[in-house]
């Protein structure tokens, strides 16, 4: 098993991983963020709002702010994903900002999105993320290629966009 926690200014607030996982088990848990993984390589299962769920390589099983969820290996040899845990207000704002006014909260629906386009943007923006914080750790070596930033915050700010856009709801109003 393998997992790697960062941050990077290119999301504020946001915390990003990268991991593998062949026996780890998730006992119940939530987080105070959008959980945005995308699944690469294998396949999660876990539990979550009371039905199982199973997300393979190629699917993005959003997990909404403040849910409870589990996850373990639903195949032998385990999965790989790189996952964004994006602050609600973030993702709040921009979607006011592609609506062009203001947005009730973003919502997503409990089954795992299907959809390879929207992977595959995550799972680039993912990486570009991922190595423009590894050369910030590393620090500038002389000489070296410069990254462009532009380009890195363009990934992000797409795949998140077309994740609010094809797949966003509204929360549901509480009962009674």
């Amino acid at each position: 098993d393998f997992a790697r926690y960062w941050r990077t200014p290119l999301l504020p607030g946001a915390d990003l991983l990268t991991a593998e996982y062949h026996d780890h088990e998730f006992t119940p848990h939530w987080h105070d963020a959008y959980t945005i993984p995308v699944i690469e390589d294998g396949a999660e299962c876990y539990r979550y709002r009371g039905a199982r769920h199973v997300a393979e390589a190629g699917s993005v099983p959003v997990i909404n702010p403040g849910e409870v969820d589990t996850g373990s290996r639903a195949v032998d040899e385990g999965w790989r994903y790189r996952v964004m845990y994006v602050p609600v207000g973030y993702l709040h704002t921009l979607a006011g900002e592609i609506a062009g006014r203001a947005q009730p909260l973003p919502w997503f629906d409990t089954e795992v999105i299907r959809d390879h386009d929207l992977a595959c943007r995550i799972s680039r923006a993912h990486r570009l993320l991922e190595a423009d914080a590894e050369r910030r750790r590393e620090g500038d070596a002389p000489g070296a290629p410069q990254p462009d930033l532009l380009a890195v915050e363009s990934a992000l700010l797409d795949a998140l966009s077309t994740l609010l856009t094809r797949h966003a709801r509204t929360r549901e109003a509480p009962l009674g």
